[in-house]
């Protein structure tokens, strides 16, 4: 935007200039211009908007053309242009706008998440959830729910947190009713080292109270909890 409010004032002191010429290694950029839909930067692309229509309406002579170029291709103007971008990333802010739509709302993402790991440092970890908040707080997932198959992460979640199909979770709701596993295994709780593949609990309806039979086959690995 600055570059071509700098042309169209240097074409306006020298009369000659009839035809500018603007050209970008960034596609989205061009077709942004003449995107009516809000954006990001869109304040630069309205402003450029604004500017080049403007030279034009001037002179029914002048003309305006916008190009693509291929980035990192050698060539000498769109390399040097990078150039002085990375430059002016030292240089005082000049912009017509205190801060862009973009970086506002990364720096809004950014104080939110310092204020919410701050209070939940601050926090004491009490209750049953306690043993399953022992990781910071992030507006990203984590690499291991991103990484770990979806069927193992949730058994894990329900074993780190006690929401699982075991008999400590069946008593809470059911105190006076058999918690062990039908299956034969015994009493289980999160605590326990294994979970164990084809486990068969018997649950009670929520709806009508009858016995119903809940078959989940669960992964056999070793839970830290």
């Amino acid at each position: 935007m600055l570059g071509a409010k700098i042309a169209v004032d240097y074409a306006r002191s020298h009369a000659q200039i009839k035809h500018l010429h603007f050209y970008t290694d960034n596609s989205a950029a061009v077709k942004a211009i003449f995107d009516l839909k809000p954006r990001s930067g869109k304040h630069y692309a309205s402003t450029l908007y604004t500017t080049v229509v403007k030279f034009l309406d001037d002179d029914p002579v002048h003309r305006l053309s916008i190009s693509w170029c291929p980035g990192h291709a050698d060539i000498l103007g769109n390399e040097r242009a990078d150039e002085l971008a990375k430059e002016a990333n030292d240089l005082p802010w000049s912009a017509p706008i205190s801060t862009t739509r973009a970086n506002a709302v990364r720096r809004s993402k950014m104080a939110s998440q310092k204020a919410w790991v701050k209070q939940w440092k601050s926090t004491p970890k009490r209750g049953a959830f306690a043993i399953s908040n022992c990781i910071a707080p992030t507006l990203k997932p984590t690499q291991r729910f991103l990484n770990t198959p979806r069927e193992t992460f949730g058994r894990l979640i329900q074993c780190r947190t006690g929401h699982a199909y075991t008999g400590e979770y069946r008593r809470r709701f059911h105190p006076d009713k058999d918690e062990n596993c039908a299956c034969g295994k015994g009493y289980q709780t999160r605590n326990t080292s294994y979970a164990i593949a084809n486990t068969t609990i018997n649950i009670a309806s929520t709806s009508s109270g009858s016995p119903a039979t809940y078959s989940s086959p669960l992964y056999s690995a070793r839970l830290r909890v």
